[in-house]
């Protein structure tokens, strides 16, 4: 075993360099991977990697578009992502855009295409560096080494080259051949063509150590296959059944550090082939013409296809068409069925070639709910560190590592920061103990302590202690997934250790190959009192990485059951105003392929972070539209605003809402006939707001709230006219008042039911589309916490919030926010939760207490 282990991370050293190198700025020049192809690598999702030859040398324009896009969507709809390969501009690119993929496809029957092998390689980037920016269609043996380099294992394709007949005479051997003894990359394709010498293929194939199987069944007759036909009259020299069984294989080869590849034969569906009987003839035929044409070389291939194609009158070509898509779809369940091996033997979390082994601890670490500061003077990073000094080596350890199980379909998705904090309490000098701040320009005594924060991670972790009980090894009873970036530094492979400890789904965790950006940090310097003397914040990584592609991708990925997506304000405000135009999408487009299979509409709650970034998501409703899910028959979208917007929900405290409101007032200045700007008219329109509401308004906060600083801070900043302006486009605000409790100003589309004692105005609009009203309530703090006992007032707001949205996963939009009722109890368990987060509880993840779901005494203390 220790050997095992010893080859194992070796060989995962090796392709970890070799992809790790692809960020190096001198192989940039040539070599480029999409951003979608490399978080799917990082995050180790299935990726199929596709080559282009067949693009630019096997189909005319724009048939080959057509085949192109419909191949990329076979591998999409069985669960990977499609990596098509081919040379643009002198650069070989992994992963191409729409746009590159129909440039690709228009060089397609030009002279000036290049059909690229591994010799070709070096020339087209050669040129590059001249300024000759030429294109090619990559081959099977320059797809592999592309995709090798990117980091992808699986590789479908048409069929694969080989020796030629007269090979003895003319040494015509494919390119193919060789390279799949040299590069390990499954290819999966429909055997060799078939005007190739099989027999000869098969034995070459053995000289250069590749295994060849075919997928069929034990104990029957499984040919090798011809291309075009089932049977060859060659038998396979090994079977498979599964795409598991073959994923198996690769994992095996990968892990023991061989650098053969593995091919895989797909036999062409029945249905679409051409019995070796009929086809035989057109291709002696075909082979005899390129012979006496001096077709040789890597002109032979597309010369004789054509021939084939003109002698079986088109057969052959949608024969071509059939076994191409069928090998795609088995190329992706084998990408899946890799997928779920790798993760299942070895966690995602851990740095290529590293594995964190852990021993079994029947105490579980306590999850701390504020998430900031800790009352230990150990740092965060020195008990990570000091917990893998005590481990034995991997080589040595009996211990598996720890593995998580990724959680299907989940119904929330907590989308943004994880930070590494790092509060800095000053620490007055003996000779000088009244002195509160620290010095500028020189070292201060300080107890300096680290913790795991970042506003999506205390969301998550708050509506995760809320929703489920379950320890690391059960699964919970609401599947939630937080999708967020680390860097590959210290830092970043500590909170993955500490998230996997946790037992959370880290598969929505993206790392990049290389630490061009550290892990987010946030760093405060506190007074002697507490209070916050300055700080500083680097979320440079989380902008850069959690691009509108990735999460799109990650919310496509959670499946049918997904609900609701909580996006906080550090992404930027390009990929939220994408994401929120995606989901509007999708939600009033079930049948389009963004909504297929979609049993509910998502919800979107937002998260403002903080002054500056809660504006970012006003973009999305002002600015012109770029989105790009469209479809010919999907009709005219609604306006992104109440009550057809994906945006149900935002809590901001009073800084943030001045903030919102006066970007938003800017902005509906500059653009007053923009259609969103135009449907936000109708909206306040609809609500008929009066002389007789404001007076409610007035009464409710100077008469029935007998606190005079909620008065004075309402009335006095204008939190409910702020908040009205702000409603046609987040129907449900829930402001923070601090100590002082909590405003709620929410339009529903009728009016609410009215009971018991609460504090609140309700007025009803008028609509010709619909009933519109608003709903603007008081809820008064859970309790007031004395000065004295509040530890920390950092991450109050974040769990405040992610018991909300726990709230609406458990109870329903209807039932947690829209009934006034449910709306009072909401808020009233999330202030409870928050004001545990002041004091500082620590809660055990096995606790059912740690945020307790409402009993009947709760019902009665809120009602």
């Amino acid at each position: 075993m220790a050997l095992l282990r010893s080859l194992q991370r070796a060989s995962t050293a090796v392709a970890a360099r070799r992809y790790v190198s692809t960020a190096v700025s001198p192989l940039q020049r040539f070599f480029k991977v999409s951003d979608e192809v490399r978080a799917a690598i990082t995050a180790q999702k299935p990726v199929v990697a596709l080559e282009s030859t067949i693009y630019t040398h096997g189909f005319p324009y724009p048939e080959n578009v057509k085949l192109a896009e419909e191949v990329e969507a076979v591998v999409r709809k069985h669960g990977a992502v499609p990596a098509t390969i081919a040379v643009l501009d002198g650069v070989c690119q992994v992963g191409l855009s729409p746009a590159e993929l129909k440039k690709m496809a228009e060089g397609a029957g030009k002279k000036d295409t290049v059909k690229v092998s591994r010799r070709d390689i070096p020339y087209l980037a050669g040129m590059k560096l001249v300024g000759k920016n030429l294109n090619g269609g990559t081959t099977i043996a320059g797809t592999m080494i592309f995709a090798q380099l990117a980091g992808i294992k699986v590789f479908a394709t048409g069929g694969l080259g080989g020796v030629h007949r007269g090979a003895e005479q003319t040494m015509d051997i494919s390119a193919d051949l060789t390279e799949l003894g040299r590069t390990n990359v499954a290819v999966i394709s429909s055997g060799a063509k078939a005007f190739l010498d099989l027999e000869k293929t098969l034995e070459y194939l053995e000289t250069q150590g590749v295994l060849v199987s075919t997928f069929g069944k034990r104990g029957e007759k499984v040919d090798f296959p011809a291309f075009y036909s089932r049977e060859s009259g060659l038998k396979s020299p090994n079977v498979v059944e599964s795409a598991k069984e073959a994923a198996a294989i690769i994992h095996a080869s990968h892990t023991l550090g061989l650098t053969s590849g593995q091919f895989f034969a797909n036999p062409i569906p029945a249905k679409d082939e051409i019995p070796k009987e009929e086809i035989a003839e057109i291709i002696n035929t075909a082979v005899e013409m390129a012979r006496k044409d001096g077709a040789t070389g890597k002109d032979n291939t597309p010369y004789i296809l054509d021939r084939i194609k003109t002698d079986s009158k088109g057969r052959s070509i949608k024969a071509n068409r059939a076994l191409i898509l069928n090998n795609a779809r088995v190329g992706a369940e084998v990408a899946v069925a890799l997928s779920e091996l790798e993760r299942s033997v070895s966690p995602s979390i851990n740095g290529p070639g590293e594995e964190v082994y852990r021993k079994e601890n029947k105490n579980k670490d306590q999850i701390n709910i504020v998430h900031e500061r800790s009352t230990e003077s150990t740092s965060f990073l020195e008990k990570q560190n000091s917990k893998t000094q005590d481990h034995p080596s991997p080589a040595q350890s009996p211990i598996p590592p720890a593995t998580n199980p990724v959680q299907t379909s989940p119904s929330l998705l907590v989308i943004g920061g994880i930070a590494v904090d790092i509060s800095c309490d000053y620490l007055p000098p003996s000779n000088s103990p009244l002195t509160t701040t620290p010095t500028l320009h020189t070292s201060n005594p300080s107890r300096i302590s680290e913790s795991l924060g970042g506003v999506a991670n205390n969301v998550f972790t708050s509506a995760n202690l809320y929703l489920n009980t379950s320890t690391p090894l059960t699964p919970p009873e609401f599947p939630i997934r937080l999708i967020s970036t680390l860097s590959p530094d210290l830092a970043g492979k500590s909170v993955l250790h500490e998230l996997t400890t946790r037992g959370i789904d880290v598969s929505g965790i993206l790392v990049p190959p290389t630490a061009e950006l550290g892990t987010p940090r946030y760093v405060s310097v506190n007074t002697s009192t507490g209070d916050l003397y300055i700080s500083a914040a680097d979320m440079a990584l989380i902008e850069k990485s959690l691009t509108a592609e990735y999460v799109i991708s990650e919310i496509e990925r959670a499946g049918p059951e997904l609900e609701v997506v909580v996006l906080d304000g550090n992404l930027s405000a390009a990929a939220i105003a994408e994401v929120l135009e995606y989901v509007h999408f999708r939600n009033h487009n079930p049948s389009s392929s963004q909504g297929k299979g979609r049993k509910k509409k998502i919800n979107i709650i937002f998260e403002p972070t903080s002054s500056a970034k809660a504006v970012r998501i006003l973009p999305a409703s002002l600015s012109p539209s770029t989105t790009t899910y469209t479809s010919p028959s999907s009709t005219s979208l609604p306006p992104l605003t109440f009550p057809t917007t994906p945006l149900l929900l935002t809590t901001p405290n009073t800084h943030e809402l001045s903030a919102l409101y006066t970007h938003y007032s800017t902005s509906l200045t500059t653009h007053p006939t923009h259609p969103h700007a135009e449907a936000w008219f109708d909206v306040i329109d609809a609500l008929a707001l009066d002389a007789t509401f404001r007076n409610k308004v007035e009464f409710l906060f100077t008469t029935t709230v007998a606190e005079s600083r909620v008065r004075d801070l309402v009335l006095g900043e204008g939190v409910i006219q702020k908040a009205i302006k702000l409603a046609p486009y987040v129907a449900h605000q829930l402001v923070k008042l601090g100590e002082l409790g909590v405003v709620s100003v929410c339009l529903l589309d009728e009016m609410p039911r009215w009971e018991g004692s609460w504090m609140g105005v309700v007025h009803r609009g008028s609509s010709t589309t619909g009933r519109v009203a608003v709903r603007i309530m008081y809820h008064p703090p859970a309790e007031r916490v004395p000065e004295a006992e509040v530890v920390s007032v950092n991450g109050v707001g974040d769990t405040f919030l992610g018991v909300v949205c726990g709230r609406i996963v458990e109870r329903g939009v209807g039932g947690a926010v829209r009934e006034t009722r449910g709306l009072v109890e909401t808020v009233g368990v999330a202030q409870r939760a928050a004001v545990g987060t002041l004091r500082f509880f620590v809660m055990s993840a096995q606790s059912s207490q740690a945020i307790p779901r409402l009993d009947q005494q709760n019902l009665a203390d809120l009602g």
